[in-house]
């Protein structure tokens, strides 16, 4: 689980656009448009405005508008109507209370009293009442409406999505019909009547998919067929290139409605690149549209980019708060910081980030101050049912859907948000059960049948995944990652498979076929360190013997982001999604990453589907993370250690949310290897205080639905901030232990430089005729600092000076170290070794001396010297997981030795070697040898058996092969 492989972690890969006021959804944290490192603070609906963050800066609008603003010709009330339209009104433009109530709805604030003033066009009081969920209202006021020969597109819209929301799927396609056949008899139509049309087809398709019966002379040939896509972007595209504005309407080129209608058809079909192109075009056109920061707020959802998702929830707020957006700000003034929660599409975007985050409580808190407010909300009440799935309050969450039913009957929205939900918390079963369901109530919906084949394709349930993906794309073929996935389901039906006790192998036929067949026997020993009660084991049978784990070998680093993500680009090699593990082929080439140790890769991420399963996979991020990383059973790495010590001594350790979030939206470049790294120390710290059973304790009670926080106190008596603070000071222990502090009593080589400083610039008494003269302080070249800024030099005589004060200081000893070694041309020397092998006593983590050691042991001739080189190489194989260089040479000198156990642990050096680059033929050759003269003719044969395919023009490994059944038979 290097990453978590859900609907939206990548589906939606957004990115960036150029617009400052955007760019946070993509930029690390560490350039210009980044704010501070730490994770904004958890906002509640009560906290004030000045305990919050700044809100997502709005663009100014587009100079164009400005210009149009400052035309000779137009009236006042023209202009106020432009800046109503564009979103920069000021309060002297809400003159009437018809544009008061324009206003209140551009905010989306649908309880603003000027809604219900008589004066008010019926169209904007019926959108007003959507808005508010109140569609038998909505309903009976576009009943009131006056009939005419041609009805504006827009009142079919409005009654489309009425009848829609109220489960009348049959006649509300009918009236998608209705609306585009009476477009095509507006000559010319409105910029707004194009727009109403495309979303109408849009809705269309959604209500009973793609088919050829709607007349042929619709204008832009709108029509819902298979290019249906295509003509509704060029449809909106033709709205702002040639269409003329109709008298008193907008120019079609400002006409900023027709790119929100583009960036939802594509946001909808995973295009979200794209998608965004088109909302930075449109907040430059309208800077307070709620529906472009709403879209944009559900992207950093997807991106896992929650501190832009609150940046953006502030900036809705600031607009359902701000009844004159366009007032001037004069200099030195700050805009007005919103009250937290005021807009119902900040609620929610707020509400799904933490439903992201497993955290239905946080959601349903903010959810429940707008359902005070609207307690009819189709959407607000469809994420609270997902909330309370993502809580795994089940009973909650079918007493809610029977609430919703109540309110929206035959409605798939609830069953979907919920399904979505326990998809992405990998409750994949009550996932399926739910999207099922909301397919049923509207089988022509393309993205329910998208969200429930992708969902199967994490669950491992290809077949499955297969029909749903192509019944969507069959409806809907623009869905890129719906083609995406689709492709790999197909491409997976093709491939072989083989099988032992718990698992089963897929991969392509060819050359993968070597590599499947090593798999085997490694993940058989793998499932006996993972499931057992072992030092770090899980002590847990996945599956309860109802199935095996799939491990899906793809052929390339494409192939595998795909099977991941539904996009060809991934940060990782290897994957858990719970019942199936994808890994890329270890091998070295133009499309992949390189060779490596994939028997340890899958342990770690066969632990993940382990301890997933052990805790209905309700286990956090970060403690999955962890106990795989420790049942690697490596040694920590000295970068590791080295970046550990950095964090501590910076104070820049993750606190137990923001680790959550480093693996997903890491905001620096070390943020991911922070949090596996910091998340394996906690671990271990956990076992060294509570014991084995405590993690495996925690893991029954997540299992129970137990939040992290209860979690703690309950097993380990204390909270996450109280562990937090002990664990800072176990770890700086850990850190003097590894030699990556200096000890008690030892000084950092800083304040020792400091020392020096303070004596080079001392004022020297005036020596006495009688006195006789004493030495200069040492420096290099004789030199003196320049001033007392400068830093003085650290000469082999100071550091031979401090090291005779602190023998064993660690940081002293690597300077001794590596000025020595410098200065007998960079390498080690008999006389060196104690003062090597003291450094490395006193930073047992640093590979350095052992590899000096192991260099200078193997360029002697000296039999004896080079079998010392023996202990370093071991070290250093230990630490290894990309070459086999060490596991070679091992396997070499094992072999040539003639002791008691030498073979075989030649032959486990050669087994090693393979399985890091087990499509290279020397490694495979070598093992070969030795398992034949080890006597193991099994392995001999399946290495060249391998060596055959491997290399198929090279004859000599068909005549081994048939030497060595000979010899099998005998």
């Amino acid at each position: 689980m290097s990453h978590r492989p859900n609907r939206s972690s990548l589906a939606r890969v957004c990115g960036c656009i150029g617009m400052c006021s955007l760019a946070l959804l993509h930029a690390p944290l560490g350039t210009a448009t980044a704010t501070a490192t730490a994770a904004q603070p958890t906002l509640r609906p009560t906290e004030t405005a000045l305990e919050v963050p700044d809100p997502q800066p709005a663009p100014d609008p587009a100079p164009s508008i400005k210009r149009l603003l400052a035309a000779p010709y137009l009236t006042e009330d023209e202009k106020s109507d432009i800046r109503l339209f564009h979103g920069i009104w000021t309060e002297a433009d809400l003159s009437s209370p018809a544009r008061t109530a324009r206003a209140a709805f551009a905010r989306s604030d649908f309880l603003d009293p000027s809604l219900d003033f008589p004066e008010v066009d019926p169209l904007i009081r019926i959108q007003a009442l959507i808005g508010r969920g109140d569609f038998p209202a909505a309903q009976a006021a576009l009943d009131r409406l006056p009939r005419q020969d041609i009805a504006p597109i827009i009142e079919f819209r409005l009654r489309a999505e009425t009848l829609e929301a109220r489960g009348q799927f049959a006649a509300a396609a009918d009236m998608c019909d209705a609306g585009i056949t009476a477009l095509s008899l507006l000559k010319p139509a409105s910029p707004a009547d194009v727009v109403d049309g495309v979303r109408l087809l849009n809705q269309r398709i959604r209500l009973k998919g793609t088919d050829k019966d709607l007349p042929d002379n619709a204008p832009m040939r709108l029509r819902a067929d298979p290019q249906a896509y295509h003509q509704m972007i060029d449809a909106l595209g033709r709205v702002r290139d040639n269409l003329d504005a109709a008298p008193g309407a907008p120019s079609p080129k400002l006409y900023w409605p027709a790119l929100a209608a583009e960036a939802e058809i594509l946001y909808s079909r995973d295009a979200a690149d794209k998608a965004q192109a088109a909302i930075a075009e449109l907040l430059a056109l309208n800077p307070t549209s709620t529906r472009a920061w709403a879209m944009l707020g559900r992207m950093s959802v997807d991106a896992f980019n929650f501190e832009a998702t609150e940046r953006i929830a502030l900036r809705l707020d600031t607009i359902a708060g701000n009844p004159a957006p366009g007032a001037p700000i004069e200099e030195g003034d700050e805009e007005p910081k919103p009250v937290v929660n005021a807009s119902i599409d900040g609620a929610i975007i707020r509400a799904r980030a933490a439903i992201r985050q497993i955290d239905g409580a946080r959601a349903a808190e903010l959810l429940d101050v707008q359902l005070a407010r609207y307690p009819s909300h189709p959407q607000l009440l469809a994420v609270r049912a997902a909330a309370e799935a993502t809580r795994f309050e089940f009973e909650s969450v079918k007493s809610r859907l029977a609430a919703f039913d109540a309110l929206y009957p035959n409605s798939p929205v609830a069953l979907y948000e919920v399904g979505r939900a326990l998809a992405e918390s990998r409750q994949y079963a009550e996932s399926a059960a739910m999207l099922i369901a909301a397919h049923e109530r509207l089988p022509a919906a393309p993205d329910i049948l998208a969200e429930l084949g992708l969902m199967y394709v994490q669950y491992g349930k290809i077949d499955l995944a297969l029909g749903a993906l192509e019944k969507s794309f069959a409806l809907d073929p623009f869905n890129f990652r719906v083609d995406n996935s689709l492709r790999l389901v197909r491409e997976l039906l093709t491939y072989e498979q083989i099988e032992s006790e718990h698992f089963i192998v897929r991969y392509r036929a060819g050359e993968d076929a070597v590599f499947a067949r090593d798999m085997l026997s490694g993940m058989e020993y793998n499932h006996k360190l993972v499931t057992g009660d072992g030092p770090g084991g899980v002590n847990h049978q996945p599956f309860e013997g109802k199935g095996k784990t799939v491990i899906d070998l793809m052929p390339d680093h494409e192939w595998f982001g795909v099977r991941i993500a539904g996009m060809p680009a991934i940060h990782t090699i290897a994957a858990s999604t719970g019942p199936v593990i994808a890994m890329e082929a270890p091998r070295d080439g133009p499309k992949h990453q390189g060779k490596y140790d994939w028997l340890r890769v899958l342990r770690h991420e066969y632990t993940h589907t382990v301890n997933l399963d052990r805790t209905r996979n309700r286990i956090p991020h970060w403690f999955t993370e962890a106990n795989a990383v420790s049942l690697e059973l490596a040694p920590r790495e000295y970068s590791t250690c080295q970046l550990l010590r950095d964090v501590h001594q910076a104070d820049a350790l993750f606190n137990l949310d923001e680790i959550n979030i480093a693996f997903v939206r890491p905001k620096k470049a070390i943020d991911r290897s922070q949090g596996y790294a910091q998340g394996h120390w906690m671990y271990d710290y956990i076992i060294e205080r509570w014991g084995n059973e405590a993690p495996l304790k925690l893991m029954d009670l997540y299992a129970q639905g137990v939040r992290e926080e209860q979690a703690f106190q309950t097993e380990l008596g204390m909270s996450r901030a109280q562990f937090l603070s002990e664990f800072k000071l176990w770890a700086r222990e850990q850190l003097v232990a590894w030699g990556m502090l200096p000890g008690p009593g030892m000084p950092s080589v800083k304040d020792l430089v400091t020392e020096l400083k303070v004596a080079a610039n001392k004022p020297k008494p005036k020596a006495d005729a009688t006195d006789a003269p004493s030495p200069a302080p040492a420096e290099p070249d004789g030199d003196a600092p320049a001033d007392e800024h400068a830093e003085p030099r650290l000469t082999p005589e100071v550091v031979q000076a401090w090291l005779e004060k602190y023998p064993m200081h660690p940081d002293i000893l690597e300077l001794a170290v590596v000025q020595a070694v410098k200065k007998a041309g960079d390498k080690a020397t008999p006389e060196l070794v104690p003062l090597i092998e003291r450094y490395a006593s006193a930073r047992p983590v640093d590979p350095m001396p052992h590899r000096l050691l192991a260099q200078m042991n193997l360029a002697t001739p000296d039999p004896q010297e080079q079998a010392r080189a023996i202990t370093h190489l071991e070290y250093l194989d230990a630490r290894e997981q990309k070459t086999t260089a060490y596991a070679t040479e091992l396997a070499n000198r094992y072999f040539a030795r003639a002791g008691e156990g030498d073979v075989a642990r030649a032959q486990a050096k050669a087994e090693r070697a393979t399985q890091i680059a087990p499509y290279e033929a020397p490694p495979r050759e070598l093992a070969a040898t030795i398992a034949i003269k080890a006597g193991d003719f099994a392995t001999a044969e399946r290495h060249i058996s391998a060596l055959v395919q491997l290399e198929p023009t090279r004859a000599i490994h068909k005549k081994r092969l048939e030497a060595l059944k000979k010899m099998m038979t005998k």
